[in-house]
């Protein structure tokens, strides 16, 4: 960020109270240096050597989905570090993701063998008695998963920051309190059959959408044990619940009505835009005001059933791999799109929601995907090696647009809080305010587009006005570029308390000082 201004914090308040209250949208939900997140990240963008020196550029989180199975293959016995599948090894990951700066956030699931009736265990439909991860019984009191919150109580020892009692740790070296982990979220997508459960199609009728009234049930009663036993091992961690696929409002309906929102410090949600079964393009978040009227529906819910809980969006992106061909999936985009709808989309959920967390670091696969989430990342695959890394040892890979975009985004708001949003298709423009907490300065961030069309389309808005939120001194234009971390800067200058901008798909930030 450029040098802050001079200006009074009460005018300054009083400045941006006025502006929240012209736009109507009075609550900020987004914090300095707490919003942007990531899953799955690697240094050298890779899945085998995991470390993350260069992550802290573009997210303040990461979100790692973490097997039990990983973790234990016995009752009663587990390790960390190592794990049980060669190379992982936890200490290492999460003391790395720590070191470098980086919040923590584990998605849980998959149990092991031993406690679970999951498909890959032999239990193909034959037993309607048997449901994940519960063994033999039904699985809807919250003892039946003492297995599961087993290892999520000792997860939580040994990462939180609290210390437990040594009698309640069961590794061999009884590590605990390493302070690397900062929240848990209890399963990944459980309103989606393929991860709570697809072998149940025969016993448990599909008459809510991807799930049934057991399915949800089950979840309740699991999460109530996981919560209560991390609870047990670090009253500080940040455990939250839901994590669904798309917001299930029956779903989350059903576990209010189950007793489950105690048992949740906040709501976690996933979204992805675009026509699903379908082979795209991927919707820009402008389009039918998708992305807004999802983040609404969400808080709406959370306000009226669980007041106070933040709102975490831990999945949401776009597949691309190409400039002018897109992936065949319903979330295919361009490599531009790609890199436009990353910060336009983090833009517009600033205003609603507390963390959001892109999907993915790396692409799955080398070259073009003919499935959802193969071209993900922000940076190509693995085996798509940059040869201008110059580094024989661990070379880098390839950075898409999307890299760079991202990396501008953290730069140029990662310390500041969301504070209005000025413009909202006003006339295709779009413009909000970020400031810095200390009341000093702060960005916007401005773009155009036509939210009637389904992907960017070229639209332009030449000599938009924008009025300023304060007498700033000074404004400076900053585009993103491909290949910079600083983008190209332009002084602009001020017209009475307005500048005028030429505005594009691609979102420019004009910072303030």
């Amino acid at each position: 960020m450029s040098r802050p201004g001079r200006r009074t914090k009460c005018t300054a308040s009083l400045l941006l109270l006025l502006f929240s209250l012209l736009s109507g949208k009075a609550r900020a939900a987004a914090r300095a240096g707490d919003y942007m997140g990531i899953n799955q990240w690697v240094d050298y963008w890779d899945n085998e050597h995991m470390l993350c020196a260069d992550t802290a550029r573009v997210a303040s989180w990461i979100r790692w989905y973490t097997y039990m199975m990983w973790n234990s293959s016995r009752k009663g016995e587990f390790s960390f570090s190592p794990t049980l599948v060669s190379p992982f090894d936890f200490d290492d990951w999460f003391g790395k993701w720590h070191a470098a700066g980086l919040k923590v956030d584990l998605s849980l699931f998959r149990p092991s063998a031993y406690c679970s009736s999951y498909m890959s265990n032999g239990n193909l439909g034959r037993d309607p008695g048997k449901y994940p991860p519960c063994g033999g019984t039904r699985g809807l009191e919250p003892a039946d998963y003492g297995d599961y919150s087993e290892w999520v109580a000792q997860l939580v020892a040994r990462y939180g920051s609290a210390v437990p009692p040594p009698e309640k740790l069961l590794t061999q070296d009884r590590k605990a309190g390493l302070g690397v982990v900062d929240a848990i979220e209890i399963w990944n997508e459980p309103n989606y059959s393929q991860e709570w459960g697809s072998w149940r199609h025969d016993s448990c009728p599909r008459d809510r959408g991807n799930w049934c009234a057991t399915d949800v049930a089950q979840y309740t009663a699991c999460l109530k044990a996981a919560y209560g036993r991390a609870k047990e091992a670090d009253p500080g961690m940040h455990v939250t619940g839901g994590v669904t696929g798309g917001f299930d409002e029956r779903y989350f309906s059903d576990i209010k009505a189950g007793g489950g929102l105690a048992s949740m410090d906040g709501i976690n949600v996933h979204v992805y835009l675009g026509r699903e079964q379908t082979t795209g393009p991927g919707h820009q978040p402008e389009y039918e005001d998708a992305l807004r009227r999802f983040c609404l529906a969400v808080t709406r819910w959370r306000d009226a059933n669980a007041p106070g809980k933040p709102v975490w969006l831990t999945e949401f992106g776009y597949d691309a791999h190409e400039e002018k061909k897109r992936p065949p999936t319903f979330i295919g985009t361009t490599l531009s799109e790609q890199a436009n709808y990353l910060i336009r989309s983090f833009v517009i959920a600033a205003e609603h929601l507390d963390r959001v967390f892109w999907f993915i670091a790396a692409d799955e696969i080398a070259g073009q995907g003919k499935t959802q989430f193969q071209n993900c990342g922000i940076v190509h695959a693995y085996g798509e090696r940059n040869a201008a890394a110059g580094r024989e040892e661990a070379p880098g890979v390839l950075p898409k647009k999307a890299y760079w975009y991202m990396a501008m985004l953290k730069r140029e708001i990662g310390g500041l809080d969301y504070a209005a949003t000025l413009k909202y298709d006003d006339n295709g423009i779009y413009a909000c305010w970020f400031r810095d907490p200390g009341g000093r300065g702060g960005v916007i961030v401005a773009w155009a587009a036509n939210a009637k069309n389904r992907t960017d389309s070229g639209f332009k808005k030449p000599g938009a006005v924008l009025v300023l939120p304060f007498a700033s001194p000074a404004c400076v234009l900053v585009k993103p570029v491909a290949g910079s971390y600083t983008g190209a800067r332009t002084r602009l200058k001020r017209t009475g308390n307005s500048v005028t901008v030429n505005l594009s798909e691609t979102p420019v930030f004009l910072e303030l000082y």
